[in-house]
């Protein structure tokens, strides 16, 4: 069965990352490098922590879906560059700030709870910029993936928090930023 729940999660990942790529080569969305680079250095660690305490195949998604990440941060500064604001900087800052936090603590679990906290302030530059520009960000996309990390979750070997904790943050904050989105789109033709 963690067979067809990884076939699934690829299901939805694979069009997802499609989707995203088709939109930011079509203008219709600008992804915010920092959210993205950020994303890309926290799943990488998730996915090895899983790799390394039992997480089986579903590794490999998270591990996937870093590198897809790190992939986005160059079309993110390409179409960002004028609209990072100083509210940015700071986040990424401790983002960066934490990550020899878990270097230090050698822990898995610890590693991956501060990768949680890191991820989910990588959220904070797109949640503001899709507050304030909806059309920018493509919230199928992040429904999508969040599909795909629903499955990645069923699909561990071992339920042990290290392997969940990191997959289950992604999969909120991926649906919360789909429907903030979705509603603040839907507030803004009500409005207009």
């Amino acid at each position: 069965m963690k067979t067809v729940y990884v076939l699934l999660g690829l299901v939805f990942a694979i069009p997802s990352m499609f989707i995203y790529m088709r939109a930011i080569l079509r203008h219709e969305i600008q992804p915010h490098p920092f959210s993205w680079l950020i994303w890309g250095v926290t799943s990488g660690v998730a996915g090895i922590a899983q790799l390394f305490s039992g997480g089986g195949v579903a590794s490999w998604l998270t591990i996937m879906g870093a590198l897809y990440n790190l992939c986005i941060v160059g079309f993110g500064f390409r179409t960002k560059r004028g609209s990072i604001t100083m509210g940015d900087w700071g986040v990424f800052a401790v983002a960066l700030l934490a990550i020899p936090l878990w270097i230090i603590t050698h822990q898995p679990l610890w590693s991956v709870i501060l990768v949680a906290f890191i991820d989910t302030t990588g959220y904070v530059p797109t949640f503001r910029k899709s507050w304030n520009n909806p059309e920018k960000e493509s919230a199928g996309a992040f429904f999508v993936w969040g599909m795909a990390t629903a499955f990645t979750l069923l699909a561990l070997d071992s339920y042990a928090l290290v392997n969940w904790l990191y997959l289950a943050t992604q999969l909120t904050a991926n649906m919360v930023l789909a429907c903030l989105i979705w509603l603040r789109r839907r507030a803004l033709v009500t409005i207009n």
